[in-house]
C-alpha cells in the first residue's frame, strides 16, 4: 500500500453572451486538493468561486463592467473538509479610451470576508484605483498618473514584560516613573502578543510619471535650429507617494493633504520620493550624458523599539 495518497482537481467554466452592446457572463473556478501521509497526516484545501456580471459597451471607446463574486474556502483534515471563510466581493470597472492621446480607467471593489469561529475575525476591505494617461502633445509630452486607495485592518499588538533572573533580561523597571527602560543587566524581557482587536488602516499609493522627448517630435520632419537643439534633450520625472496610516481624517489622506502624512503615532509606513532624469544625446552611442536628481523621505513606525526615519538627496 502506498504511503502517500493524493488527489488534485481543478475546474474552470466561463459562459458569455453578446447582445448588441450588452454582454452578461457567468464564470466558475474550483480546486480540490487532498493528501494523506501514512494514514495519519491529512492536508489539503478546497475553494469554489462563482462570478456573475455584465459588461456594457454603449460606445467603442467606453466600457463598463459590474461583477459579483462569491468564494468559499475549506481546509482538509482527518474529519474531512472544514469551512474556513466565505468572501463576497462587488467589483465595478469603468474604462475610457479614444485614440492614443487620452485614456482613463477606474476600479472600485468592496469585499466582506467572514471566517468560521475557529479561524479569525471578519474583515472588510474597500479598494479603489484610478489610472490616467494623457499625451497633451503627441510624441513630445506623455503623462501617466496612478492612484490607489484601500481600507484594511491590522491587529493591535500588546507588550508584555516578563520577570527573569537579574542580569538575564534586557529591561528594568524604573520605580520613579513606573516605566520599563532598556538595561544591559536587567531583570525583565519583552514579549509581543498579537491581540484580537483590529484597527482600520488606510493604505494609499499614488505616482505620476512625466516624459519629455522632443527628438520623437522632430524626427521625421524638417526642423529649425532651435528644434534641432531641443531634440538633443529629453527628461523623465517620477513622483511617488505611499502612506499606510491610522489617521481618522480619511478624506485628508484621500485628497493628498501632505500635512497629515508621516505623523508619529498614526503613520505605520510612509514614503515620499522624487526622481528626475535629464538626458543629453540620449540615443547616441559615442557620447551620452545623464543628470539625475533623487530625493527620498521615508518613515517606519511599525517596529516596537521605536520609529525609523530616513531622508536622502542625491
Amino acid at each position: 500500500m502506498s504511503a502517500r495518497q493524493a488527489r488534485w482537481w481543478r475546474q474552470n467554466a466561463d459562459i458569455r453572451y453578446q447582445f448588441q452592446w450588452l454582454k452578461p457572463y457567468v464564470a466558475y473556478k474550483g480546486e480540490d486538493k487532498r493528501e494523506v501521509f501514512y494514514d495519519t497526516t491529512y492536508t489539503g484545501f478546497r475553494y469554489e468561486e462563482v462570478t456573475s456580471g455584465v459588461e456594457l459597451m454603449p460606445r467603442k471607446y467606453i466600457r463598463t463592467q459590474v461583477a459579483f463574486i462569491i468564494r468559499d474556502d475549506d481546509l482538509y483534515g482527518a474529519e474531512g473538509f472544514q469551512p474556513v471563510s466565505r468572501a463576497i466581493t462587488q467589483k465595478y470597472e469603468w474604462e475610457y479610451k479614444r485614440g492614443n492621446r487620452f485614456s482613463a480607467s477606474t476600479v472600485y471593489m468592496h469585499r466582506e470576508k467572514k471566517f468560521s469561529e475557529q479561524q479569525g475575525d471578519n474583515k472588510r476591505t474597500d479598494l479603489g484605483e484610478v489610472i490616467i494617461q494623457a499625451i497633451p502633445v503627441p510624441k513630445l509630452l506623455t503623462t501617466t498618473w496612478q492612484y490607489q486607495i484601500s481600507n484594511t485592518q491590522v491587529a493591535k499588538k500588546e507588550r508584555i514584560y516578563l520577570k527573569v533572573d537579574e542580569g538575564e533580561g534586557e529591561y528594568r523597571l524604573n520605580s520613579l516613573t513606573g516605566e520599563y527602560e532598556p538595561y544591559d543587566l536587567g531583570d525583565y524581557i519583552l514579549r509581543i502578543r498579537q491581540t484580537d482587536q483590529f484597527v482600520p488602516v488606510i493604505d494609499l499609493r499614488t505616482g505620476m510619471r512625466i516624459r519629455f522627448e522632443p527628438a520623437k517630435k522632430f524626427k521625421h520632419r524638417p526642423a529649425g535650429r532651435w528644434q534641432k537643439w531641443l531634440g538633443l534633450v529629453s527628461s523623465d520625472t517620477y513622483i511617488r507617494i505611499e502612506e499606510k496610516t491610522e489617521e481618522p481624517d480619511v478624506w485628508a489622506i484621500y485628497r493628498l493633504n501632505l500635512t497629515k502624512f508621516q505623523q508619529p503615532g498614526r503613520t505605520i509606513v510612509g514614503l515620499q520620493s522624487l526622481r528626475h532624469d535629464m538626458y543629453l544625446f540620449r540615443n547616441r552611442r559615442d557620447i551620452s550624458i545623464r543628470f539625475r536628481f533623487d530625493s527620498r523621505k521615508q518613515v517606519n513606525y511599525q517596529y516596537l523599539e521605536g520609529g525609523q526615519k530616513s531622508m536622502a538627496h542625491e
